[in-house]
């Protein structure tokens, strides 16, 4: 039998393509690059890093140069170098060595409430002792990493580069939550997100698989978010709605239900196990009453709104209820138009995939601020270092800008009968003018850092010129001021200027410690008793003989050697004002960076959100 014949249109050798479908077709993959959506490469994340490591440098480096510690920062340092006690004078006498160190910081001060933090500092501080610039451009590279990671989630999820890179962008520059990137303690902060957004990115490529590489995908990603909930808590709430993107990224439901199930399952474990380890091997934090967390959840909500209006407009004190409004009819009219459209419409599935960027922020904010609410700690518009709050939700309010500009972008050009690439130009051009907006708040931010940093040098130098001291000596400085912004203080904590001294003078035993507004002394027969709503009290009593009181300005020093000289001495040193230049005080008791400021001469000077 013999085969049939071709015919002669399959005989024919195909036709030479014209210069102008050649063209065509190259210009296919950088439309594609730029617009379309494919896994992400090693060498487009290196770009990707490139790029973000050259924005944090041009809006950081400064900072970077002329910033220091703050707050936390020197307790840390006078761990690590001195074994020292977190707020008092002298040293634990703990031994010496990397697990004595991890030992003392678990014990007190600030990183005993996590159990990460006491095995990372360490590092860091062996490192780059006795510098104090490689920390601070630690912080920024953490920054980048954290985008740089956002980066590729997004792409998973097959978001066109462009828009992966502004949002990755935005999100660095943020600055409702530049304490991560400012602040060298609130910077490691910034590893447990990329650990949970690796994690992230490692489960999603475990749905793509079968059998056992997808249990030991996912088993990697669950031990990534424990160690990223064991440096921060914060990132708990994220990685127990992890189970959303999961469901996104398996739209057709290849993986059953099940299997979903068994996947939020171990996640939940995962992390219910790691926070009873935290609690039971850190500093004890306790979640509030139920009837407190309802309330608070209310005033979060409420800011968080105020927040985003910020996020979107964030050159001016815009009205919130405008613009929210706005955001959310652009949404509501992208629901709209998509659901009227066919089911082959590419448009459809365009809008369908922005409007799923926004509620993926509006997850992320949520589950941001989840563990803040049953702690009672931490507002979407706290000030200064406190706003590390909003280290994981500021990502969300970036997607929620973003993807209402992108949507709005599509409507645009559909009205306006323009192809569907018109549409690009809307989320571009508005993520550069936000991020004008974001630049100018950061340096502004980095600013009142680095006067901090001026002021402090100020007090430490007069404290060290003062000297030498007996050994155990307490130190008492007057007259400078304790912040140079709301949330960025310059020594208004007992954990910072104590081991501050330590460092300046060299010597663990002698305790400095900062006198706020509001300090009283008390003069008794054989010691003086300092007294204020923030942290000085009976542990901080000083015999006689061997107490000094320090005014900074001027750089006199009384030792306060019997009753009639510390009547004397409390009668001449005055503590300095809240902030140069405002007669503000601090409203309540507590933590110094937590409260709400009161002025005489009008509202409270905050950091603009």
């Amino acid at each position: 039998m013999s085969t049939p014949s071709t015919s002669r249109l399959e005989r024919e050798e195909p036709a030479e393509p014209s210069p102008g479908e050649l063209e065509q077709a190259r210009a296919v993959p950088r439309r594609r690059m730029i617009l379309g959506g494919f896994l992400v490469r090693w060498r487009e994340l290196l770009l990707v890093a490139a790029a973000l490591s050259a924005l944090g440098a041009l809006v950081y480096g400064t900072h970077v140069r002329d910033g220091g510690f703050l707050m936390d920062d020197w307790s840390n340092a006078a761990k690590t170098r001195f074994l020292a006690a977190c707020c008092g004078t002298g040293s634990t006498g703990q031994g010496s060595g990397y697990l004595a160190q991890v030992q003392n910081l678990l014990a007190d001060g600030p990183a005993a409430y996590h159990i990460g933090l006491p095995v990372l500092i360490p590092f860091s501080f062996y490192a780059f002792r006795p510098a104090i610039a490689p920390h601070l451009a630690l912080a920024v590279a953490l920054g980048v990493l954290v985008s740089g990671c956002m980066y590729a989630v997004l792409r998973s999820f097959r978001v066109a580069p462009v828009h992966a890179l502004l949002m990755a962008a935005l999100v660095l520059l943020f600055p409702w939550s530049d304490a991560n990137r400012l602040w060298a303690m609130a910077s490691y902060n910034q590893l447990a997100v990329v650990l949970w957004l690796v994690g992230l990115f490692v489960a999603l490529r475990g749905l793509r698989s079968r059998g056992r590489r997808a249990v030991v995908l996912h088993a990697v990603a669950l031990v990534l978010y424990a160690a990223g909930i064991a440096i921060y808590e914060l990132v708990a709430g994220p990685v127990l709605v992890s189970v959303a993107f999961y469901l996104h990224r398996d739209p057709g439901g290849e993986i059953a239900w099940k299997g979903m199930a068994l996947r939020w399952v171990a996640d939940a474990a995962v992390t219910g196990l790691t926070l009873v380890a935290v609690v039971a091997l850190a500093l004890p934090r306790f979640a509030i009453p139920l009837e407190q967390q309802v309330p608070f959840a209310l005033v979060v909500a409420d800011e968080s709104l105020t927040l985003l209006s910020f996020a979107a407009v964030p050159f001016a004190q815009p009205w919130r209820g405008l613009v929210v409004g706005v955001l959310l009819a652009v949404l509501v009219a992208g629901a709209v138009v998509r659901g009227r459209l066919s089911a082959d419409d590419p448009q459809r599935g365009t809008l369908g995939h922005w409007l799923a960027v926004a509620a993926a922020g509006v997850l992320v904010v949520g589950a941001g601020y989840a563990l803040p609410l049953l702690g009672g700690y931490g507002r979407p518009l706290s000030a200064g270092i406190e706003n590390r709050v909003n280290l994981v939700s500021g990502a969300g309010y970036v997607m929620i800008v973003y993807a209402s500009a992108a949507v709005a972008g599509h409507l645009v050009a559909r009205a306006a009968r323009r192809p569907p690439a018109w549409a690009t130009a809307v989320p571009v051009v508005a993520s550069l003018v936000i991020g004008a907006g974001y630049v100018g708040l950061a340096r502004e931010s980095a600013a009142r850092y680095d006067r901090s940093f001026a002021e402090q040098l100020q007090v430490l130098n007069a404290i060290r010129d003062a000297g030498p001291y007996p050994t155990g000596a307490l130190i008492f400085p007057f007259g400078y001021p304790s912040f140079t912004a709301v949330g960025v203080p310059v020594f208004a904590w007992i954990w910072d200027l104590p081991p501050a001294s330590k460092i300046i003078l060299d010597d663990p035993s002698p305790a400095a410690f900062p006198v706020l507004p509001g300090t009283t002394f008390t003069c008794a027969d054989h010691s003086v008793l300092p007294s204020n709503a923030h942290g000085l009290g009976e542990f901080q009593r000083g015999r006689y003989g061997n107490t000094f009181f320090v005014d900074v300005p001027s750089g006199r020093t009384v030792r306060l050697d019997d009753y009639a000289g510390c009547q004397a001495a409390v009668a001449r040193f005055r503590p300095g004002p809240l902030m140069k230049g405002r007669e503000c005080a601090l409203a309540g008791p507590g933590v110094a960076t937590r409260l709400g400021w009161t002025c005489e001469d009008g509202p409270p000077p905050l950091m603009r959100p």
